[in-house]
């Protein structure tokens, strides 16, 4: 298994970075879900890592999305930059237009009316490194449960 180092970049003053990700597993229709949410000092606010049943894996994608946009909004954390390795999520969310899997654009239609009530903004990066930052592996299929870890489980800027 190889690993690939990313520098992690801060938001804006003030503000927190939500970086979700999603694994999926086609043959069993089985995955996992998660996110982290830093200040812009880069101190982890939420991290959550959730196993569940997801037809695709942009499903799954929206689904982190949606989850840590929420979790932001209840807990005080905006302004928030979203930020995906899911260039075709974040399209998605971008285009009103855009059609596709009832199912996966009502999640998405969740994202859009919560992102603009929510002060949020959304980004691209790309687990290669091609674009710049790397969203942490977080989400792993075959979790058990649901962790919430707290801010203090992880020294800022460490996250494996």
């Amino acid at each position: 298994m190889a690993f690939i180092s990313s520098t992690w970049s801060p938001p804006p003053t003030g503000s927190y970075k939500l970086n979700c990700d999603a694994s999926f597993d086609s043959d069993q229709w089985d995955g996992g879900l998660g996110y982290i949410i830093r200040s812009f000092e880069g101190h982890p606010c939420v991290v959550v890592s959730h196993h569940m049943n997801f037809p695709s894996v942009h499903i799954g994608e929206t689904l982190s999305t949606l989850a840590g946009i929420m979790k932001a909004l209840a807990t005080g954390q905006v302004p928030l930059l979203v930020e995906s390795d899911s260039l075709d999520v974040i399209n998605l969310i971008s285009d009103s237009s855009a059609s596709g899997d009832p199912h996966l654009l009502f999640v998405i239609d969740d994202i859009r009316h919560l992102s603009v009530r929510g002060e949020c903004s959304l980004s691209t990066s790309s687990k290669r490194g091609q674009r710049g930052e790397v969203i942490w592996p977080i989400a792993t299929p075959r979790l058990t449960g649901f962790s919430i870890l707290q801010a203090s489980d992880y020294p800022p800027n460490t996250v494996q």
